[in-house]
């Protein structure tokens, strides 16, 4: 098979490829308010980009070989593409940060207590016992929750004790 220059060549995702992009693309939509605002709108053109780098990406490694470009791209590719995206994504969240005086740094107790929300509500205890096996002081863990409700990263609310006697949950899931 001769490709010309011009030639227009489609490549798709084989099932699995498909099954990573869709993973890697839905948790970084729920992680999205962890993101600078002025970012988040750019979510669906990273979600492109990771597609057409794949391609482009894998497209380099069949010239390198001497073969023509695949028409089914693996999970190998797609994570290819998705870890030159995620670069690039990563770049401008440092740049706009930089650029708007915002701290680099991101407190380690709020990183651990959004990611462990991604997979779903949590409420103070679960968080205390299964995310921090209870090696964090709970004043920390308290102030984190109290830090990210206010930056409107989570929700906070409170369920009534499931036999009515006891004392009421606290629940917080990401926002959105």
């Amino acid at each position: 098979m001769k490709i010309r220059l011009n030639d227009q060549h489609i490549i798709r995702l084989d099932q699995e490829a498909q099954q990573i992009f869709f993973d890697w693309r839905n948790k970084l939509d729920r992680e999205k308010t962890r993101l600078p605002k002025e970012i988040r709108g750019f979510l669906p053109k990273a979600y492109g980009n990771a597609l057409r780098l794949a391609a482009a990406i894998d497209c380099l490694h069949q010239f390198n070989q001497g073969q023509a470009p695949r028409p089914l791209l693996d999970a190998q590719g797609m994570e290819r593409g998705i870890k030159a995206a995620m670069f690039y994504l990563g770049q401008s969240v440092d740049s706009i940060r930089l650029i708007l005086g915002d701290a680099l740094i991101i407190d380690p107790v709020q990183a651990k207590i959004l990611e462990a929300l991604g997979d779903g509500p949590l409420s103070t205890t679960e968080i205390n016992n299964q995310v921090f096996q209870r090696n964090v002081e709970a004043d920390k863990i308290r102030a984190a929750l109290q830090a990210l409700v206010d930056t409107d990263q989570i929700v906070e609310s409170v369920q009534p004790a499931e036999d009515g006697q006891g004392r009421n949950k606290t629940v917080y899931s990401l926002v959105g």
